[in-house]
């Protein structure tokens, strides 16, 4: 196991401690990042983006982590500057990148982001609207377990 994943793993284990050390997780997390670890870059930039963990939130700090993540294919990373884009939360409201943000998440394996692509193409959000397509990309969340409203 690399030096980065064994750090990230250590981190995540102390913060799920029924009394954990915060500061020891935050100096383990930034060391797993340091060193490259995707899980780490977009967990630093959850923490920043919604002010967890004793860090101050700063959403733009977030997004530049979550847009490092996604270079490394998290598809969480992918899924999250989606939903930020499509909100308009901490960039500015751009639903055609939100578009490409959630086939990303998908193309990486995120299930619940079948669905959003499957919303966006339905109701032509970001994406030229096409109804079968929507329908298809559905389907395909249903496959995966994602319950489809």
């Amino acid at each position: 196991m690399d030096k980065g994943k064994a750090l990230y793993d250590k981190a995540t284990k102390e913060l799920n401690k029924k009394r954990p050390n915060v500061l020891l997780a935050i100096d383990d997390m930034s060391k797993a990042a340091t060193l490259g670890n995707g899980y780490a870059i977009y967990t630093i930039g959850t923490w920043f983006f919604h002010g967890l963990n004793g860090l101050k939130q700063n959403r733009k700090k977030g997004i530049e982590h979550w847009k490092t993540a996604a270079l490394q294919n998290i598809h969480e990373a992918f899924f999250d500057l989606a939903v930020a884009h499509e909100m308009g939360l901490g960039v500015t409201k751009n639903e055609a990148k939100s578009f490409n943000y959630y086939l990303q998440a998908a193309i990486c394996g995120d299930a619940q982001a079948h669905q959003e692509v499957g919303r966006l193409y339905y109701y032509g959000i970001g994406i030229k609207k096409d109804k079968e397509t929507g329908l298809f990309f559905f389907e395909v969340a249903k496959a995966l377990g994602v319950t489809v409203e």
